[in-house]
């Protein structure tokens, strides 16, 4: 008879034990599926071992307890291990579960000709000992050379059939394989039908050399419902295995320097799938595609791998990595990221990588080497980089990139119909060299929703079109060659709207609009020399002092007019009565008021206010209507026009009956609320009387529809625009220019006026010095860096700053100050201990005699190192002005990092105490030296800045 069991998986699973494992008081006792018990003893590795020679296909399920696996046991195929709840398998040995190498045949059989990518037939020197049914490896020598080594390609095939010595294999190979390269073909005895369910695995912890199941040459592996932790070198390793499933697992702490994998995928995998797990804790690569020197035969690429719907968090490296000596196709879908070095880094892959979500990360997602990406509907918020494309093709489209995180683009790139916001950095940066490969960049129909000083900067980039995209913040093009920008709004709060510096080839500027505080486009010249190469300017609209500016360009083309494309941020559409079927959208008018005969005339606009997110920034707004007809005409009555909020309205089949495809209006000629947020009301948020005997003037007319944008911005309604109309609809028929005028200067505004921002100083005027312990008695005011921790056998480090604060004379009016400072070194390399690096107020120091002993000429320190104040007034106090923790697992990012000094800053400008500046030092100094920028550096943007914010 069968046994039941209690294992709730067992249950679910539908499966029904043909051995059972019980473990009481020490005692593991197995039952086979006749009640005979099988095994009864205190060895549990025995007991297991015990349970598959009971059976030769089947389920052992598990009752709850812990068995200690204190050997490698070999596994066969046709089992299934199910625990029911609380069972665990502590993994004393490494691995704990192999399938073995035995089934890899020790001898090669040549191929006898050429086998081409696409065929299903490979002719061999001999079939001596193939049979149909077997597995087949093909190779040659054709490598991959990765890390000093090389890597053979190869993949799995299963024989279906024999002709004389062609083999006819199940599906087509992926790869051609020449007898020029020697190829050839090895039998390979695959295990089949594997299953791990609802069982715990437990390592030896993290940093050993310890694995938990290896799976070599095995075919249908599922690794459901199960946890795994406290591993060092692999938690499961697949080896030349087919059609694999892990799945509604937990991983933990997977991690040793060098190794560390959660899942690692080796060789000639094809077909893995890992969805619904949780990767949550201290890992090095959660899942990794490696080809490895180990194992019985090394040739082969793992080929494709669905990563699906899994959590990562905390982890070291890549959660999701391929290395080059691979070829895989990758679907990285509705996963979510945190916390990890990088996300996703794939290499010499193709992959589709869509509806995930990463949050905080160094890098999101890298792309290396070779292979086409589709990134698409990804959320990206509070990374570093988003995305760093360097593989051959990038589509890069409909994500959303939230709270910074640029994209760094290099060959191939196309990013489109992406969204932007809350960022206050770059969206797109990549600055190459003369030598680099920073070509093909295709940036379309993008939108950034914030003010940003610089949106995009490429450096030493060729071949890029930018076209269609809504920026907030100027552009800037660094020796770039074959440039085109075309059909984009640019609202920069900087200078320049667009600035191209040092061009090394033709850049075509038209069609834009424009709009920045001093010139919109920008033509800089750093060298000594005229710069020939063809600039094109054409048909901008430019709002700035300045339109253009010229330093040392002798080919510059500038083609006056109007831009071809309608300006960005307004839709508008007109509603008649008397054909209420009609839409009208691209009318180069908008009416209202009435006709005798005709009716009623009413109208749409609805402006992008996207740009605007706190409506308490808005001092006011203004909607501006251009009146032009009726032309020398008075009319019988007034027109008094009124706005209103609508319904949503589609402008592309709002009519005098509807306002979207078979929706009609409740109210035939729009329904709208009040500034009271009545149901077709008569307050209107806005208002202006034309009087029937003025005539048109040719000039806007103003209304002040401030609070309705407020409500919007706000979000307390739905942003759907104004609907215009007259108070009555009889003989005071008049008409404005719409958006579709095709006249820049007359179309429909809408001016917000800002309340006055805060005023931002940048202080760069600074002296510093570093102290170093190991040479007390030289002065170091004149280094390109400034260091601080410690080193062994050195001793500390410690530096000085001294901002020059005269511009400034009210503490009152300080609202933060920011000391930002360029982390570049150790480049590449972790450091044994943390660095909390520490800011004190020193005592008074001169530049040009201090040192780590003393002070000033003939002046030593109290305290070698540095005499100062904590932030309570104590001498030598450990209460420090601001703190920031640099983790030694870290890298030197080549950014800025950030102290809060507002409290020393406002105490100095204030005259609570005489400006000394700033001491900076590390909490504890061994084993922790990393070192700043300093005034000195050769590239003044990263230098220390003193950045100082003051109240509006």
């Amino acid at each position: 008879m069968l046994l039941a069991t209690s294992s709730a998986a067992l249950a679910a699973s539908g499966d029904l034990a043909n051995v059972q494992v019980s473990k009481v008081s020490g005692t593991v006792t197995v039952t086979n599926e006749d009640g005979t018990v099988v095994y009864k003893g205190s060895d549990d590795a025995d007991a297991i071992e015990a349970a598959m020679k009971a059976i030769d296909s089947g389920v052992i399920s598990f009752q709850k307890g812990e068995y200690n696996i204190d050997r490698t046991l070999r596994l066969k195929s046709d089992i299934t291990f199910i625990g029911e709840e609380g069972v665990v398998f502590d993994c004393i040995s490494s691995p704990g579960f192999t399938t073995g190498t035995g089934g890899y045949s020790s001898s090669t059989i040549p191929v006898a000709s050429n086998a081409n990518s696409g065929t299903t037939q490979i002719k061999l020197s001999s079939v001596s000992g193939l049979n149909v049914g077997n597995y087949i490896k093909i190779s040659d020598d054709f490598t991959v050379s990765y890390e000093g080594r090389s890597y053979k390609n190869g993949e799995l095939a299963k024989i279906v059939a024999i002709d004389g010595s062609t083999v006819t294999i199940d599906s087509p190979l992926y790869d051609s394989y020449t007898t020029s390269r020697n190829a050839k073909v090895r039998e390979i005895s695959m295990l089949e039908n594997i299953r791990f369910e609802n069982i715990d695995f437990v390592g030896k912890g993290m940093g050993t050399s310890s694995t938990a199941i290896y799976f070599y040459a095995t075919k249908n592996v599922t690794f459901s419902n199960c946890g795994i932790e406290d591993f060092g070198t692999r938690a499961i390793s697949l080896f030349d295995c087919l059609d694999c499933t892990v799945e509604n697992s937990t991983f933990k702490r997977i991690f040793k320097d060098g190794t560390g994998y959660g899942i690692a995928i080796t060789n000639a995998c094809d077909n893995i799938v890992i969805k619904n797990n949780s990767f949550l804790e201290k890992g090095r690569h959660y899942i990794a595609v490696v080809s490895s020197r180990g194992g019985v035969t090394t040739d082969g690429f793992t080929r494709h791998v669905d990563v699906l719907d899994n959590i990562f968090r905390d982890c070291a490296d890549e959660a999701v990595n391929s290395h080059p000596t691979s070829s895989p196709i990758f679907r990285v879908i509705g996963n979510e990221f945190y916390d990890s070095r990088k996300g996703v880094e794939l290499a010499r892959t193709d992959s589709i990588v869509k509806d995930n979500k990463f949050y905080r990360c160094k890098n999101a997602l890298v792309t290396l080497s070779t292979g086409n990406h589709v990134i698409e509907n990804n959320y990206f918020n509070g990374n570093r980089i988003s995305i760093i494309p360097h593989a051959t093709s990038n589509i890069i489209r409909n994500n959303v990139f939230d709270n910074g995180g640029y994209i760094m683009p290099e060959l191939n790139a196309v990013i489109e119909n992406n969204i932007f916001k809350n960022y206050s950095g770059y969206i797109i940066y990549a600055s190459g060299s003369s030598s680099s490969n920073l070509q093909n960049i295709e940036i379309t129909n993008n939108v950034c929703e914030d003010p940003l000083t610089m949106a995009m900067k490429l450096s030493y980039a060729k071949n890029v079109s930018l076209s269609n995209n809504n920026l907030r913040g100027h552009l800037e093009f660094s020796r770039c060659n074959d440039v085109q920008i075309d059909g984009n709004r640019i609202n920069s709060p900087a200078s320049s709207g667009i600035k191209v510096i040092n061009a090394r080839g033709e850049h075509t500027i038209t069609d834009n609009e424009i709009k920045a505080d001093s010139v919109g486009i920008s033509l800089e010249n750093t060298g000594t020399s005229l710069i020939k190469n063809e600039i094109i300017i054409g048909r901008n609209a430019i709002d700035a002092p300045k339109a253009y500016s010229n330093d040392d360009y002798s080919s510059v083309v500038v083609e006056e007019g109007a831009p071809e494309i309608p300006l960005w941020g307004v839709q508008d559409s007109r509603l008649r009565e008397a054909s209420p079927d009609t839409v009208y959208n691209d009318a180069r008018y908008l009416d209202l008021g009435g006709r005798d005969g005709v009716g009623g005339y009413r109208d749409l606009v609805i402006f992008d206010l996207s740009e605007y997110e706190d409506a308490e920034l808005i001092e006011n707004a203004t909607l501006s209507l251009f009146w032009y007809c009726p032309d020398g005409r008075e009319r019988p009555e007034d027109t008094i026009v009124e706005i209103y909020r609508p319904e949503a309205w589609n402008p592309d089949y709002v009519t005098w009956n509807s306002r979207d495809l078979n929706t009609p209006w409740v109210n035939a000629g729009g329904d709208w609320y009040d500034r009271n947020n009545a149901s077709q009301g008569s307050i209107p948020y806005a208002t202006i009387t034309i009087k029937g005997s003025d005539v048109p003037d040719n000039s806007y007319h103003e209304l002040d529809v401030t609070e309705l944008v407020k409500e919007y911005v706000g979000g307390e309604y739905e942003n759907t625009g104004f609907l215009m109309k007259a108070r009555t609809e009889s003989g005071n028929y008049v008409a404005f220019y719409s958006s579709d005028c095709g006249i820049t200067e007359s179309i429909p505004k809408l001016d917000v006026e800002l309340k006055p921002e805060p005023v931002v100083h940048v202080l760069n005027n600074l002296q510093d010095s570093r102290l170093r312990e190991g040479t007390p008695d030289t002065v170091f005011n004149d280094v390109r860096y400034l260091d601080l921790g410690g080193r062994e056998g050195v001793g500390g480090y410690r530096d000085l700053f001294m901002f020059d604060l005269s511009e400034l004379d009210d503490a009152e009016s300080i609202e933060s100050a920011a000391l930002s400072l360029f982390w570049y070194y150790p480049a590449g390399i972790e450091r044994p201990e943390d660095t909390i690096v520490e800011i004190y107020r020193p005592e008074a120091w001169n530049p040009d005699y201090v040192t780590w002993n003393s002070r000033d000429l003939n002046t030593p320190w109290v305290n070698a190192g540095g005499d100062w104040y904590d932030r309570n007034n104590a001498s030598q106090g450990s209460t420090p002005y601001a703190t920031i923790t640099i983790n030694g697992s870290d890298f030197p990012d080549n950014s800025y990092h950030e102290l809060d000094v507002t409290e020393l800053v406002k105490e100095y400008v204030g005259g609570e105490y005489e400006n000394t500046g700033f001491l900076i030092k590390a909490s504890t100094e061994s084993e922790n030296y990393i070192a700043f920028c300093s005034s000195e550096y050769e590239d003044k943007n990263q230098r220390p800045v003193l950045a100082i914010l003051e109240k509006a």
